[in-house]
């Protein structure tokens, strides 16, 4: 005779959950994260996050190759790091951003998941999957607020936590009933770890097992560098102004009219979000400084300098000075 190996898996995590049930009672303690709704093993109003190639943009343009730790993403941009992710090794990202979407995502080749989102309320979701059962919990914190926060899985004495700043959450023990989502299988072969993605928008600084600067990253639509969302520390505006969430990154300015926003990019770069890097603007001959003297790029990449040596001044140290 044939067992459905879910159906084992089923009967296995439900003993675990009497089990607990019974020793909470024969304890006296309480734990609010076995009795919500949304933890049962099987939540039954609770939806499967959607498969990676519904959140995901996938395409040939990815670039490879990251040029840097820190970057901005507008909607549908992605990181693909070819590394896994294991759940008991500390594994963090810092966000900035006043949009929902995907965070963090990884599949094994048997089908179990984890995925790292922000909901439409701001507040972190945590999904894991494992043989088509689903553990689902968050923490009770808005991150959607134009501020930085440093979100974490950390595995410390047997028990799982998900925490952001300093607000945690347990998502699993080696006891309790959840101990199975401790052990999913997301190794692959050729493992892909996606950061971003979907309606996600905001800026990223890589973490503990998330190393966006890794030499074999794929992005799109990235903007590398210091975040480009304004400084105001709120999302006042977000709602409203369709330059907030800053499409142009900080290569260019962004535009805004009734049809909608265009960017006015810097001298260095081109492309509708000015995402296209043309080099330095010193390898350019009409920016080439004479008589020995220096040229140097301003931090924008839109203007360039001369530092002349003693005795030649003017733009382009062209003139002797007498």
């Amino acid at each position: 005779m044939q067992v459905d190996i879910k159906y084992v898996v089923w009967l296995a995590l439900l003993g675990f959950w009497l089990q607990s049930c019974l020793a909470q009672l024969g304890s006296g303690a309480s734990d609010t994260a076995f009795t919500s709704p949304a933890d049962s093993i099987l939540p039954t109003h609770f939806s499967p996050p959607p498969s990676a190639t519904d959140i995901y943009t996938q395409g040939s343009d990815l670039s490879v190759g990251s040029t840097g730790r820190e970057g901005h993403l507008s909607p549908g941009a992605l990181v693909q790091l070819p590394i896994g992710l294991q759940l008991r090794r500390y594994t963090s990202i810092s966000v900035r951003t006043c949009s929902p979407g995907p965070l963090l995502h990884v599949e094994g080749e048997q089908g179990d998941s984890l995925l790292l989102l922000i909901s439409d309320d701001g507040v972190p979701s945590l999904t894991l999957k494992k043989m088509g059962f689903f553990r689902n919990v968050t923490v009770d914190m808005n991150v959607a607020d134009n501020r930085w926060h440093h979100i974490f899985l950390r595995f410390e004495l047997g028990v799982l936590t998900l925490g952001v700043d300093d607000t945690l959450t347990t998502v699993a023990n080696t006891t309790g009933p959840y101990s199975a989502f401790l052990n999913l299988n997301l190794e692959s072969r050729q493992p892909v770890l996606t950061v971003g993605g979907g309606t996600f928008s905001g800026c990223v600084l890589e973490g503990a097992g998330v190393p966006l600067s890794h030499q074999l990253t794929r992005h799109t639509g990235v903007h590398w560098g210091r975040c480009s969302l304004p400084d105001g520390r709120n999302c006042s505006g977000y709602d409203t102004d369709p330059c907030f969430s800053a499409p142009c990154g900080s290569h260019g300015a962004c535009l805004s009219s009734n049809e909608g926003t265009r960017c006015q990019c810097f001298a260095r770069y081109t492309g509708p979000t000015c995402l296209i890097d043309m080099g330095p603007l010193c390898n350019l001959a009409q920016n080439a400084c004479q008589n020995g003297g220096v040229c140097q790029e301003d931090w924008q990449g839109n203007s360039t300098t001369c530092a002349c040596v003693a005795g030649y001044t003017g733009p382009r140290c062209e003139r002797l000075i007498t």
